[in-house]
């Protein structure tokens, strides 16, 4: 098993979370892929639409199976500001 899969998956089990979860969290993740994230803050400036300008690259690369790429979006917009919230 992976060990970064399986610090997280200690740690959902820790916060609670139902047996199932835990032990569907085990397929989250490919660690062979190129994971990009976005995570804690999901801000503007960290230009997430960049992904979205063009759309047909974007599908080129997510369902390239010589090289798999997984993105993670996680996060919210900072209290404060209107902008990157949806």
């Amino acid at each position: 098993m992976n060990t970064r899969a399986g610090d997280y998956r200690g740690k959902l089990a820790a916060l609670g979370a139902p047996p199932g979860e835990v032990d569907d969290a085990k397929h989250l993740f490919d660690p062979n892929a190129l994971t990009l994230g976005f995570a804690r803050r999901f801000a503007t400036y960290k230009r997430p639409n960049l992904l979205l300008h063009d759309q047909q690259r974007l599908l080129r690369l997510l369902s390239n199976s010589q090289r798999p790429v997984q993105l993670i979006i996680a996060g919210k917009a900072h209290p404060a500001t209107r902008r990157g919230r949806p």
